[in-house]
């Protein structure tokens, strides 16, 4: 802890500005991964909770100023990066319930930018961290759609089942949830059947309960042995009135100095001392508590979005089912979000080799500066059209020209001897120049053309 407290102080006198951080310029001699790790262990051992926040947060303040500095995301960048979601993942332990969506949220973004973001171990952190957001907010269509995400990335990762059967649950949940409060406590059906859900939210067993003991009067039996509760009728009777009976109204009294009692004989009394029976504990029956009032709840509501729709077409082309439902998630994704690359690739695979492939590429909006991803689009294009023998369509040109202008002249060669046997030289002609960018009037143009005999 001594030497914890003079590296902390070091650090926070000593440690350089912002702005020499940020130009890495800098080299640490207080910031290595094992001061880092014994400050990790530090928490985890420190029983008080707001001694442990603090190293905890001191941890999360410090440790992105580390990674700043780092220019080669390596070995050495991924260990001191777990050690900062190590640490906001104990913090999402230990705040309160009101606060666990805004580390979780903060949390989940930083899992899903990490370079390392295809580590099993990031991936199975991301998807507890989503569920404890889940759980706070059981009608946030981002959490939702955030652990649908890291369920579906553990899949491809290792093939398991459940992870994508839980993903799917989670995106449809979103979907149903678009147009509805976020701050609803209304869990949805889907969300309320999957086992960490239920084991969240099963009551704990109640403990066994112990035998109840009857204890008479002080911890001392009633008269010679009869058990009698402490304060009962019958020990206030046998104790007092009996006594008070012989003493002043019982017959011996008033018979004079000859009587039993003043001799010591025996009075008998009108009141009979019975032992007082102890009174067995009732059990208590228990009576369940009504489930509380689903309230609607106000505020911001779900918007619709994409990430649902496009998680859930992938699950479902990974099972293989329900086609006309892929198609038609994909082309809801279109119609919200037309430049979206993945949703038109993903969706031409499903009619993959025919025309009607081809009629979905054709509708991305391609603008002038073209991509890769815009040239991948059009290779596909030209490889059905072309397979096809598709040579007049009109769309070959356009996608030999973009596809060209990408890639290169050099990459249609394949191609261009194809549409040389079928004598197509007006598109030849026009790609040449599209993709060269040359003037088909200028002379050097036409005497090429004439080599090629594509005049």
């Amino acid at each position: 802890i001594v030497s914890y407290q003079h590296w902390i102080s070091c650090v926070k006198r000593d440690g350089p500005p912002t702005e020499k951080i940020m130009m890495a310029d800098v080299e640490f001699s207080y910031y290595k991964p094992q001061y880092l790790m014994g400050w990790m262990y530090l928490a985890d051992i420190c029983s008080d909770k707001k001694k442990k926040m603090d190293l905890l947060l001191d941890l999360i303040y410090l440790v992105p100023r580390i990674l700043q500095t780092i220019d080669n995301r390596g070995d050495t960048y991924l260990s001191i990066e777990s050690i900062l979601f190590s640490a906001l993942d104990k913090i999402l332990s230990i705040i309160d319930a009101d606060q666990v969506h805004v580390f979780s949220k903060r949390l989940s973004k930083l899992l899903s930018k990490s370079p390392d973001s295809g580590n099993q171990k990031l991936l199975e952190l991301q998807v507890e961290t989503s569920r404890k957001f889940v759980f706070v907010e059981p009608n946030n269509g981002h959490a939702l759609t955030t652990l649908g995400d890291a369920l579906l990335s553990l899949h491809s990762l290792n093939g398991d089942s459940k992870a994508l059967a839980e993903a799917e649950v989670c995106y449809r949940a979103a979907m149903a949830g678009e147009g509805k409060p976020i701050a609803s406590k209304t869990v949805p059906e889907g969300i309320k059947e999957l086992d960490w859900y239920k084991k969240r939210t099963a009551p704990k067993a109640a403990p066994a309960d112990a035998k109840a003991k009857a204890p008479a009067g002080r911890g001392a039996p009633a008269g010679r042995g009869a058990p009698a509760k402490r304060g009962a009728p019958a020990a206030r009777g046998a104790a007092r009135g009996g006594a008070r009976g012989a003493a002043r109204g019982g017959p011996a009294a008033r018979g004079g100095r000859g009587g039993a009692a003043a001799r010591g004989g025996k009075a008998e009394s009108g009141h009979k001392c019975v032992p007082a029976k102890a009174e067995e504990p009732k059990e208590e029956v228990k009576k369940e508590d009504p489930a509380p009032a689903e309230e609607e709840a106000s505020g911001p509501v779900n918007e619709k979005t994409v990430s649902p729709r496009l998680g859930l077409a992938r699950i479902l082309s990974i099972g293989k089912k329900n086609i006309d439902e892929q198609k038609s998630l994909y082309n809801e994704v279109i119609s919200m979000e037309s430049g979206l690359h993945d949703a038109y690739i993903e969706l031409g695979e499903l009619c993959r080799g025919t025309l009607e492939a081809v009629d979905v590429y054709d509708k991305f909006p391609f603008s002038d500066e073209l991509t890769f991803d815009d040239a991948y689009i059009y290779g596909e294009m030209v490889q059905i059209l072309m397979k096809l023998e598709q040579y007049d369509d009109p769309r070959l040109e356009k996608a030999l020209c973009g596809y060209g202008t990408v890639m290169g002249w050099n990459c249609l060669d394949t191609y261009v001897k194809k549409l040389e046997d079928a004598f197509k030289t007006k598109v030849l002609r026009a790609v040449y120049c599209t993709v060269n960018n040359k003037n088909p009037e200028d002379s050097d143009v036409q005497h090429f053309f004439k080599v090629k005999l594509w005049t």
